[in-house]
């Protein structure tokens, strides 16, 4: 009777996913001798999710993923420390102008999907690349997948789509061109300061 009872109950039962560090270490990948900003908004700290399916005739199962926002803050902190010689964390958009002048750009993460089916996890991540005046110059998604309905997948899923930005981000044409103009303009910076340095 016990038993007959649960399989008919029509119950909710919760299964907590708590994402662990998705990356052990940096990636080892040359940087840009460039300084940006990044921004990281409310949604994506707060990002969180639950997917719910029946089992008939158990009821409902609820699989909840808490903290995928805080730990993709902490992977692209970790992507974005690679790839520039310096990075700025800030609070909101736009920026402060006196911070315009020292930032070659405001890169903006964000989840734009996160899906549980049958065969696999996957997460899409969608990153903004901004002028330091607040002007939006490129915009690409990057997804990756692991094993379904475990925390393991979902770091999986997220760590895939982080090598595939870090991949793609810098064969992108908008990219190469703001590079190199970030660069050169880096560059002329610096060889104006030292002519200011040594000029009686």
């Amino acid at each position: 009777i016990l038993v007959l009872s649960l399989f008919l109950c029509g119950c909710t039962f919760h299964i907590n996913h708590d994402i662990e560090p998705v990356l052990a270490r940096r990636p080892l990948v040359e940087s840009s001798p460039l300084t940006v900003a990044v921004y990281f908004s409310p949604e994506l700290r707060a990002y969180r999710s639950e997917k719910c399916e029946s089992a008939f005739p158990l009821g409902t199962i609820c699989h909840e993923y808490n903290n995928l926002g805080p730990q993709s803050v902490a992977l692209f902190e970790s992507v974005f420390t690679a790839l520039f010689d310096r990075v700025l964390v800030i609070d909101s958009m736009p920026i402060a102008s006196a911070k315009i002048k020292v930032i070659a750009g405001i890169l903006a993460p964000a989840i734009t999907e996160f899906n549980v089916r049958l065969v696999e996890t996957q997460v899409t991540y969608r990153v903004a690349l901004y002028s330091p005046a607040g002007e939006e110059l490129n915009v690409g998604e990057f997804d990756g997948s692991g094993p379904p309905y475990t925390s393991e997948g979902a770091r999986v899923a997220m760590r895939d789509a982080a090598a595939r930005f870090v991949r793609q981000f810098r064969k992108e044409p908008v990219i190469v061109r703001w590079l190199e103009d970030a660069i050169g303009t880096s560059s002329d910076t610096t060889q104006s300061q030292a002519e200011e340095v040594v000029r009686p």
